[in-house]
């Protein structure tokens, strides 16, 4: 993955990629003019910047993996829920 050196935490582009998400998220919603697939993108960006924050930690520890893995759980279920 591309990280930024200036952005030691990836907090930029890890906000940067949720940002981009909603804003693809958006077009399409836009485009085809249906709403249906707004509310999946908000869990889908948790769990993108879960993820992406993550991996940017060398070495990642116990606690953070552990609070990734239930956020990443969480957003599925969100997802899952709110597509259904």
């Amino acid at each position: 993955m591309f990280f930024p050196s200036f952005d030691s935490l990836n907090l930029v582009t890890a906000a940067l990629l949720a940002v981009g998400t909603q804003a693809l998220f958006f077009l399409f919603a836009a485009v085809f003019k249906t709403d249906k697939v707004t509310d999946l993108s908000y869990s889908l960006g948790f769990i993108i910047m879960a993820v992406l924050l993550l991996a940017g930690r060398r070495p990642a520890f116990p606690l953070q993996v552990a609070l990734a893995a239930m956020i990443v759980v969480w957003g599925l279920r969100l997802g899952g829920y709110l597509l259904i």
